[in-house]
């Protein structure tokens, strides 16, 4: 029986969240601004924001919206 590694994926999640709000604060961005960067509107918001701290991990979808909308990569994983 394959075991999940939940250690790694709290890693990732840890990492992306510091990725995260690193991306936003160079870009001089508030989180509602943020928001309406990756989602065209403040809907997601308080989503962002908790996956900014570190309370929720985004979905593969959210992740790659992410990534492509602050045209980047998923190398934030080996800093």
């Amino acid at each position: 029986m394959e075991q999940k590694n939940e250690k790694t994926t709290s890693e990732i999640g840890a990492k992306f969240s510091q990725f995260l709000k690193e991306k936003r604060i160079a870009k001089g961005l508030s989180i509602r601004k943020f928001s309406i960067l990756i989602y065209g509107s403040e809907s997601q918001n308080s989503y962002l924001n908790d996956i900014e701290n570190g309370k929720r991990e985004p979905n593969l979808k959210t992740l790659s919206l992410i990534l492509d909308r602050l045209n980047c990569s998923i190398d934030f994983i080996e800093h």
